[in-house]
């Protein structure tokens, strides 16, 4: 048998994750009947998203510039992390039945990819095969892994090592190319973490030259680093530019650290919760065990190493204290400690985040490998009892913050999870402990067979996750979940006679229309576009990354063209069934109970109001957003600045004087006053129920007659009794540009981030076609940085094949 074992490391190494992988995730494909489902964003937005790119691709429009589906619609690109992403390729050019089903074998891949990537960079470092073989199993189950694998920015985490690989190769053995290629796919998938990556090797670069690691800067190793520097940025430019003008444009961007604590958290436990990280496998996304802070739920420090924790970390870094490993640790810890520094990770922004961690655990892991070089000689007494009293405080105040105080946890039924991830580290220091200085050690925990060791405790963490999962709601959740991302693969199918719009009031899986290729108002999506959010936050509704309406937000579906909710009707706990009529407490006013299909329930709005409207009326509303008509006296909506959710609540209430009138600058009311009455204050006044039908059937009576949607934008036609403008709820975006006959004509921005057009009177063709902002010049910058890579590595390649001649 002995010719039948995989010999070549870096295989043996990706089938060993490979099939631990779908081990641990057994409870949810057996609870599934063999569908991938995880939890949070993995399920909300990844599987949706991915789905919703393969059935574009596998249609005869092909991919369009501007997507409709996705809330009031957004830039294709918008989707580029999922797009881009060459593990997701792997989905697309599979037949889409088949999709659901191969979730699990694609996560499989990244996790074996990742132990590979991981292989490779440590492999540089430490003496052995086994240790780094050990390491790439370290860091592909590592906590990191196993909490951000709810997250489709985890494809970014496994291909760093290869990038720091490229990086030494190009710097030490002056290697072209790879790294450049490397970092340019990086920057294709995804600028966010492009920056954090250049920030990470910047850190790299200069902690190892510093210490004499690395050689020393030169001309010629300038320009080196310089041109893969920079080819590797620009090649990616085609997403990258129309990226940062988008960026530019969101006020989550605007909210920088400089107007808060500098140098000590605001967010209580971030310090702490590093420290824990090190110890247990990491909390369930927006579950906190120990801290209830909800940004450090959903992007917390995640250091946890699999039966090591950070015993092989403090022996090595003790013994070398002076190694550029050791600099550099010490630094990634006294940054993650202080806000300013910690945020440069982020592009200075106020919001914690960890993200970057993946930096010091590919350290750690690797000093970890270090010491599993010669761990039979290496005495970490000192270490184990450090550790051993750490971790016993976090169990004692864990017992507290999960059985005794009033958790987040109990929400969702994770305490045994808890237990699980404290007997998984516990027993991982017993067989440490053993493996060194039992007075009889069996041959089972032993050295020797330290590599099948450290499967069982990288498998130990995922599986319990996958169980707790599998545990939740009384066993109903992964089921659940099944229905409520495809409906157990039966079809939604709605009227399609004209354009409407969608929406999934009270549910948490709001994405699910797209399932259906329905557009739908209500999104988790991480790029909302800031004229969007602009509109929605002067309406009362809360929009950040999504969109969550409720029953009081009737008003707002009218006004956005929205014709069903789509609410699914899950089982309560004991399988026990809901009738269809008993939920109608559900469904918002004026939407009507139409169809079942399976475990979704249809409610049509009878107050449905088509694209592409007018108004007769105009209503006041300042430049900046934040106040309307601020006199008393003059009947107009008044707002003032207060509270922030003293407005939200007054705006809710006022919904429908979006139905009224158009909401209007002072300039544009010196443009178009002649043609639009302002609001009176009776009908202001007027926020009743049956007003608000009549408003919904005036609207709808001077609606298109005809909207098409395309893929680069849309054509309306419409016969107006007067000149008037004619709004569409639209993001007011730089990429669109208007045509009414055919002549170019301005976008008004209205509703504080909406669309309309000035059309003359009679029978009028419309026309918005979209293209992406900064995508032409992008693409200009990727094909010049891509021939001068070519240039430059084929000269070097030359110039090394002359040298050995």
């Amino acid at each position: 048998m002995e010719q039948y074992k995989i010999k070549h490391p870096l295989i043996k190494v990706f089938f060993t994750s490979f099939v631990l992988f779908l081990i641990s995730i057994l409870p949810i494909l057996i609870a599934s009947k063999g569908v991938y489902v995880w939890c949070g964003d993995y399920d909300n937005q990844s599987i949706v998203f991915i789905e919703h790119i393969h059935r574009l691709l596998h249609t005869q429009q092909g991919i369009p510039s501007y997507d409709w589906t996705s809330l009031l619609g957004l830039d294709f690109l918008a989707y580029g992390e999922f797009l881009f992403s060459p593990f997701n390729w792997i989905l697309y050019i599979l037949p889409y039945k088949i999709v659901p089903y191969a979730h699990s074998f694609v996560m499989a891949i990244k996790v074996g990819f990742a132990a590979v990537t991981a292989y490779m960079y440590c492999r540089q470092y430490v003496k052995t095969d086994r240790s780094a073989f050990i390491c790439g199993l370290l860091y592909a189950f590592s906590g990191f892994q196993l909490f951000n694998m709810v997250y489709q920015f985890s494809d970014r985490y496994l291909m760093f090592p290869l990038l720091l690989y490229s990086f030494d190769q190009l710097v030490i053995n002056k290697k072209p190319f790879c790294f450049a290629a490397l970092l340019a796919l990086n920057n294709i998938m995804s600028l966010y973490f492009c920056w954090i990556m250049c920030v990470c090797i910047a850190i790299y670069y200069i902690v190892r030259t510093a210490t004499g690691s690395f050689p020393r800067l030169n001309l010629k190793l300038f320009l080196r680093l310089a041109v893969e520097c920079g080819c590797g940025v620009c090649v990616g430019m085609f997403t990258m530019l129309p990226g940062i003008i988008e960026l530019s444009h969101n006020d989550r961007v605007s909210d920088t650290i400089f107007g808060h604590s500098l140098l000590a958290y605001e967010t209580d436990g971030v310090i702490l919760r590093n420290i824990q990280s090190l110890f247990f496998s990491p909390d369930q996304c927006h579950n906190g065990f120990y801290f209830k802070d909800v940004q450090l739920s959903t992007s917390p420090p995640e250091l946890y190493i699999p039966l090591f924790t950070v015993i092989g970390v403090m022996f090595i870094w003790r013994r070398n204290k002076r190694a550029w490993y050791s600099m550099l640790l010490l630094i990634c810890a006294i940054i993650g400690c202080i806000p300013l520094l910690n945020s440069v990770f982020s592009a200075f922004n106020n919001s914690y985040y960890a993200r970057w961690y993946f930096f010091p655990l590919l350290i750690m892991i690797m000093m970890t490998g270090m010491y599993i070089d010669d761990i039979e000689n290496n005495n970490i007494k000192k270490e184990f009892i450090i550790c051993s009293v750490i971790m016993g405080f976090w169990i004692v105040y864990g017992v507290y913050t999960v059985f005794f105080e009033k958790p987040v946890v109990t929400d969702f039924g994770l305490k045994n999870y808890w237990i699980r991830s404290v007997v998984i580290s516990v027993l991982g220091y017993m067989t440490i402990y053993l493996m060194g200085y039992g007075e009889k050690r069996s041959q089972l925990i032993s050295f020797n067979n330290i590599k099948s060791i450290v499967c069982v405790f990288c498998l130990a963490p995922f599986l319990c996750f996958a169980v707790s999962l599998y545990e939740t709601d009384y066993g109903n959740y992964i089921p659940n979940e099944v229905s409520l991302v495809w409906n157990d693969f039966q079809p939604v199918k709605l009227e399609s006679d004209e354009f409407y719009r969608t929406s999934s009031v009270s549910q948490m899986k709001v994405n699910t229309p797209m399932t259906w290729e329905y557009p739908t108002v209500s999104v988790l999506n991480s790029s909302i576009t800031a004229e969007t959010c602009d509109f929605f936050e002067s309406a009362g509704v809360k929009c950040a990354q999504a969109t969550i309406l409720s029953r009081d937000d009737y008003a707002i579906c009218s006004f956005l063209s929205v014709k069903y909710d789509l609410y699914c009707n899950l089982p309560m706990v004991g399988n026990i069934e809901i009738e269809p009529e008993y939920l109608k407490k559900f469904s918002m006013p004026g939407f009507e109970q139409t169809d079942v299909f399976n475990r979704y329930i249809a409610y049509k709005n009878s107050s449905f109001i088509p694209m592409g409207y007018t108004f007769d009326y105009y209503l006041r509303i300042e430049s900046d957003g934040n106040e309307y008509n601020s006199e008393d006296d003059d009947g107009r909506w008044n707002v003032q600045r207060k509270d922030e959710e003293a407005i939200r609540a007054e705006l809710k209430t006022k919904q429908k004087l979006l139905l009224k009138a158009i909401w209007l600058t002072d300039e544009q009311i010196i443009k178009y006053g002649s043609i639009l009455d302002e609001l009176p204050e009776e009908r202001a006044g007027d926020l009743s129920y049956e007003t608000y039908t009549e408003d919904c059937k005036d609207r709808a009576a001077t609606a298109c007659y005809e909207f098409a949607p395309n893929n680069k934008g849309f054509i309306a036609k419409t016969n107006l009794p007067k000149e008037n403008l004619v709004f569409f709820s639209v993001p007011y975006t730089k990429g669109f540009t208007a045509y009414v006959d055919g002549r170019e004509t301005e976008i008004e921005k209205v509703f504080n981030g909406l669309c309309a057009v000035y059309v003359p009177k009679g029978d009028h063709r419309i026309e918005f076609r979209y293209e992406t902002p900064g995508f032409k010049i992008g693409c200009i910058i990727s094909l010049i940085s891509t021939l001068v890579l070519v240039i430059y590595t084929s000269t070097d390649l030359i110039i090394k094949h002359r040298q050995h001649a």
